[in-house]
């Protein structure tokens, strides 16, 4: 065969490979790094809220014979969803009602030593309540507000309030130095002016209230965060008697340079 015709050939061959290899590169899809970095900026997304649902335990601790020593009943809140922030709130709870239970269950050790009173007519089981509120949830912050009646007899039973503030994004509680501006002495005297204009308005409070709020007001006073404003509060007894009920004072979150972080 003449050696110029099968040049040519040879020639027509490998173009023919190139272009087959050409085209089939260019059916290939693009389907690389793109996706995962679209799955990964979606994990990363900031939670501005969290849906939360409540549980609720009742119970009644008796005695051997039958007779209800106690009557509880506790609302638990529970977060939506399995981040690592998520999964570490919803830890801290689960620990805070075992240490409640616990409590209410020695609590009936106490009744039955009371012996007169517990086998008289006049007795009345012991019971505690605990009812869950959300009072703040956005902006990446949810807090929840748990307050409990505590009964043990008499005319009435005690009132207490236990609130806590998380970072949904880290699953850390947040303090009163994380919310408010100013150092230690600055957040002190911040909550101490509060009361003392609400406390003017007030004719209920005891003479020395506003002596009570400057010997204990500080970075740990006790807080939680409402719609519009943080709420400072003080329980019955501390300021006022039992009939006035949680002394409190408030302070809005547009209230310029106060606040370290965007709550409204």
């Amino acid at each position: 065969m003449n050696s110029k015709i099968m040049n040519k050939r040879a020639l027509a061959l490998m173009l023919c490979t190139l272009t087959l290899s050409a085209a089939s590169t260019a059916a290939m899809p693009y389907t690389p790094a793109l996706a995962f970095e679209s799955t990964q900026t979606e994990t990363d997304h900031a939670v501005t809220s969290a849906t939360v649902t409540i549980r609720t335990l009742e119970d009644s601790y008796k005695t051997e014979d039958g007779k209800v020593v106690k009557t509880v009943m506790y609302e638990r809140p529970i977060f939506e969803g399995n981040s690592a922030s998520i999964r570490k709130i919803n830890k801290f709870y689960a620990r805070t009602q075992a240490k409640w239970v616990k409590a209410a269950k020695e609590d009936m050790k106490t009744v039955e030593e009371d012996e007169e009173y517990f086998n008289s007519e006049y007795f009345t089981p012991y019971s505690d309540e605990v009812k869950t509120q959300v009072t703040y949830n956005r902006n990446g912050i949810v807090c929840i507000l748990q307050e409990g009646y505590y009964y043990t007899g008499g005319a009435h039973g005690m009132p207490y309030r236990v609130a806590h503030t998380f970072d949904l994004n880290t699953g850390e509680e947040l303090s009163l130095t994380d919310i408010l501006s100013g150092d230690d002495v600055e957040i002190k005297n911040t909550i101490v002016s509060l009361f003392e204009k609400r406390m003017k308005k007030l004719d209920y409070v005891f003479d020395d209230a506003l002596d009570t709020v400057k010997s204990t007001a500080g970075t740990d006073s006790q807080f939680y965060l409402g719609k519009h404003s943080i709420i400072f509060y003080y329980p019955p007894y501390d300021l006022a008697p039992y009939a006035a009920g949680y002394v409190q004072c408030w302070m809005k979150y547009t209230t310029e340079g106060k606040f370290k972080l965007d709550l409204e």
